[in-house]
């Protein structure tokens, strides 16, 4: 199976240590899909955070839509995984593309509330659409879960997959 991957937080991609735990993970989960004999292809490196902070201009977000759309194209993947998607930090690259099987994988409910006026309401609209698109949306947590079943999700599309060590 060839599987898009994206994060809309580039810093989960970094295998550094102030990034956390999330990077770890994501490692050991990259490696034992490709063992599993997967093809993985991470179609993005765009973090939405610098979009939402001004730091790339919304022509660059427009550019990189368009560019990813070519090298999904060519990848032609079975699957588009996103990771920890929210209202703060949704997928703006994929849900458009309908992909054939679209999971969100450990997406939340939250929403920063250092995020400008401006974005609050467009961001918080593009993850109802990811929601609304995804064929299986999987949480960390129960209550996760049942948040995300409040905002609509079907409960046969919603699946908890707790962390194997708890978390603090």
């Amino acid at each position: 199976m060839r599987i898009a991957f994206y994060s809309p937080r580039a810093l989960h991609l970094d295998l550094t240590l102030y990034a956390g735990g999330d990077p770890v993970f994501l490692h050991s989960l990259f490696a034992t899909l490709r063992a599993r004999g997967h093809e993985l292809e991470v179609v993005s490196r765009l973090d939405i955070r610098d979009v939402w902070k001004g730091r790339i201009p919304l022509r660059r977000l427009l550019r990189e839509a368009i560019e990813t759309r070519r090298r999904v194209k060519r990848f032609s993947p079975d699957a588009w995984l996103v990771f920890r998607s929210s209202r703060t930090y949704p997928d703006l690259l994929g849900w458009w593309q309908r992909p054939r099987r679209y999971v969100l994988l450990f997406a939340y409910t939250w929403q920063s509330k250092k995020l400008p006026r401006v974005w609050t309401l467009l961001l918080a609209v593009a993850f109802s659409l990811n929601l609304r698109a995804a064929s299986r949306v999987i949480a960390d947590r129960p209550v996760t879960a049942e948040r995300l079943r409040s905002r609509g999700v079907p409960a046969d599309r919603v699946s908890v997959v707790p962390y194997a060590v708890p978390l603090p």
